[in-house]
Order: C-alpha cells, then sequence, then structure tokens
C-alpha cells in the first residue's frame, strides 16, 4: 500500500510541477510584455511627446494576466502568505485539519468566483477595449482561468498529502 501510494503521490507531484512549470511561463511571458510595452510608452511619451494609446491599455492587461498567473505559482510554491505556520513537526490531525481546511476554503472562494466569472467573462464579450479593439472577453478569462488553476492545485495538494500519509511516509507541508 505504501509503495503504491508514494508512487501516486510522485506522479501527482509531477503533473501539479508540470502545471505550475507552464503557467510560470505565462507569467513570466506576460510580465516580459508589460515591461516592453511601458518602455514603448515611455519612448513615446518623452521621445516624441506622444505615446500610443494602445500601449498603456495593453500593459494594464498584462499587468492583470501576469499578476493573476503569477498568484497561481505562488499558491503552488506555498508562498502565498498564511496565518498559522504548520510543519512537520505538528501531529498529523492538525496537518490534516491545515490541509483539509485550506483546501476547502479555496474551493469554496474560487469556487463562488468560477462560477460568476462565467457569466462575467459572457456579458463581457459583448463588449470591446477602447484602443486595441479587442473583445473583452478574452482580457477577463484570466479570472475563470485563474479560480480554475489554483482550485486544481488545491486539489492536487490535498491529494498528495493525503497519499503521503496514507503511505506512512514523511507528508511534506502542504496546504
Amino acid at each position: 500500500m505504501s509503495g503504491t501510494a508514494h508512487r501516486i503521490a510522485a506522479g501527482l507531484e509531477r503533473v501539479a510541477g508540470a502545471l505550475n512549470r507552464f503557467v510560470w511561463a505565462g507569467a513570466a511571458g506576460f510580465l516580459v510584455l508589460m515591461l516592453g510595452l511601458v518602455f514603448i510608452q515611455i519612448v513615446g511619451r518623452y521621445g516624441f511627446s506622444d505615446a500610443p494609446s494602445w500601449t498603456e491599455e495593453g500593459a494594464r492587461y498584462a499587468m492583470v494576466w501576469s499578476g493573476l498567473l503569477g498568484g497561481v505559482v505562488a499558491f503552488h510554491q506555498d508562498a502565498d502568505p498564511v496565518l498559522v505556520q504548520v510543519t512537520d513537526r505538528h501531529p498529523l490531525w492538525l496537518r490534516r485539519l491545515r490541509a483539509w481546511s485550506g483546501s476547502a476554503c479555496i474551493v469554496v472562494f474560487l469556487g463562488v468566483l468560477l462560477v460568476n466569472s462565467l457569466g462575467f467573462v459572457a456579458r463581457a464579450s459583448a463588449r470591446h477595449t477602447e484602443s486595441l479593439d479587442w473583445n473583452l472577453g478574452i482580457v477577463v478569462g484570466i479570472l475563470p482561468l485563474y479560480a480554475g488553476l489554483v482550485m486544481i492545485q488545491a486539489v492536487l495538494k490535498l491529494a498528495i498529502f493525503e497519499l503521503r500519509a496514507a503511505g506512512g511516509g514523511a507528508v511534506a507541508d502542504e496546504g
């Protein structure tokens, strides 16, 4: 049992890690895009006294996408702030309580965001952005994507925690 649980947990860790690397690349790409657009705006404003209007709008949208994708990465890497630090030195029941309560809070909060953001994206898709003339649904589509990705990572963390606990091995500080 413990060998099987350990192998499944290791496989889930690889899945979570691969998903994290993909999301990290997206966050970094949008950050680079934002910086490039800000640079164009600075050169346009101070070099030519007139910055293209689309650079400000594009940089703003890239910032939102980079920030929310970066939030997914921070959650995966346990870089998010916590009120109480529960480590491997604490009893299993306390670590389990932290893992389950943390995952439940995430799924409830982000589940509401996910459900409501789908309607928001649908309503926004009837509009276009001012300068870029993009469909606004594409711009705000990050909200359900963010909620879904964090919920997936939360479920993966919880499954890994329980598999490690069931396998009798060391249970890492998962949330």
